[in-house]
């Protein structure tokens, strides 16, 4: 089904363009009108300004604030993130996290994962309680420079100029995932990532629903282009920082409102209305004036975040309604303010809530699923000659003699 047409103001908003220029994607048939009802106004299909939008972003001609990263491992496309050509909404439900890696490091699949035994001691030290695992990114910061210090391996990729081997990259990120998933959960299993994950769940947790749910989540999430924190990681990469280092800058950028911890905010506000407070008064807490960052809308998906919608679809076949009733709820009031929809972020919420998890799971899936995507950008960028050191643009007074 076709979502709501759009009249003139909301495409020409959506695309940052002129009335006339509409009128020329009509023309050169890029995109479908219809009068409206009323028979006056014109009304665009909102699945050609989504393909129109992504498409300006690559054909705008470049700005000084652009960096400009040749890759071949992710594309945006208005279905989502294409990881090497295979879109991940397919990926998920259908392959494993570990699989997905291997895919994106381009190394051959490892079915069980291990780590040294010294780097899974260093980090058991800082499991947490479940009701104590409120600041995600300060764990994994954490849990990534101990599992640094003890792997021997990791500390030898740095090497100078040389760049490290592919399959040293992928080696030390299964340890450092591994490492992450025992200083969240205490243990020393070195089973699959989600079920590991999973044992957050209070609400049927280690289930096979669970931890279904916690990969696909990892799957949509292990990639985006050059996100912020992406670029980071390629920075880092670039000065020949070892891959530990990588993830550690990577981090550091993730664990901000604006990116990685985006959905803290409306996992409070599910809770919140799970309390009794009415779904609206939760939602204008949050982030009153902010719908990006809050859970809704991306600069990427006019028409709506593939990766959310993917997630919130899955949610609502695998949890029961009642346990989403708070999520439903929200979207609704969201929907009636007319914020835009549903983003990924939204949908770690609803995870989150379906879990029945500690605030917070969110960022911490989005970091574990992200280090994969940071270390695959880092295997390409290390076999770039240069630092990767983008241009400024003075813009202060003159210089005096």
């Amino acid at each position: 089904m076709v979502d709501t047409w759009l009249d003139t103001a909301e495409a020409a908003r959506r695309l940052g363009v002129k009335a006339p220029t509409l009128y020329a994607y009509v023309s050169r048939g890029q995109l479908r009108r219809r009068t409206a009802a009323d028979g006056r106004r014109s009304e665009y299909h909102p699945g050609d300004v989504a393909t129109l939008a992504v498409r300006g972003r690559r054909a705008r001609p470049t700005r000084p604030s652009d960096v400009i990263v040749p890759t071949a491992l992710t594309a945006i496309t208005p279905d989502g993130p294409a990881y090497r050509g295979r879109l991940a909404r397919d990926l998920a439900g259908t392959t494993t996290f570990e699989a997905l890696a291997a895919h994106l490091w381009d190394v051959d699949h490892v079915d069980t994962w291990r780590a040294p035994d010294e780097v899974l001691a260093s980090v058991r030290p800082l499991a947490h309680p479940a009701g104590d695992r409120l600041e995600a990114s300060q764990v994994l910061l954490a849990a990534t420079a101990a599992a640094r210090a003890a792997d021997p391996l990791g500390r030898a990729t740095d090497q100078g100029e040389g760049a490290p081997r592919r399959e040293v990259v992928a080696a030390t990120g299964r340890a450092l995932l591994l490492a992450a998933a025992t200083a969240f959960d205490g243990g020393g299993s070195d089973g699959p990532l989600a079920e590991r994950l999973a044992r957050w769940s209070s609400a049927g947790a280690g289930t096979p629903e669970v931890a279904h749910l916690v990969e696909a989540a990892l799957i949509l999430l292990a990639d985006h282009e050059l996100a912020a924190s992406t670029l980071a990681a390629r920075v880092a990469a670039s000065a020949r920082c070892d891959p530990y280092a990588v993830v550690l800058a990577g981090l550091a950028v993730l664990s901000g409102p604006r990116h990685g911890a985006a959905s803290r905010g409306l996992e409070e506000a599910l809770l919140a209305v799970r309390d009794g407070r009415p779904p609206a008064t939760a939602l204008a807490q949050v982030r009153p004036g902010s719908p990006v960052g809050l859970g809704f809308g991306h600069p990427l998906y006019p028409a709506g975040d593939p990766r959310g919608a993917h997630l919130l679809a899955l949610l609502d076949e695998q949890v029961p309604a009642g346990r989403l009733a708070p999520l439903h709820a929200v979207l609704a009031v969201a929907a009636d303010r007319g914020l835009p929809p549903p983003n990924v972020d939204a949908a770690l919420a609803g995870l989150t809530l379906a879990m029945d998890a500690p605030v917070g799971t969110g960022e911490l899936l989005f970091a574990v699923a992200r280090t994969v995507g940071w270390l695959a950008h880092a295997m390409e960028q290390y076999e770039e000659p240069g630092l990767l050191r983008p241009k400024a643009v003075y813009t202060g007074p003159a210089p005096s003699a």
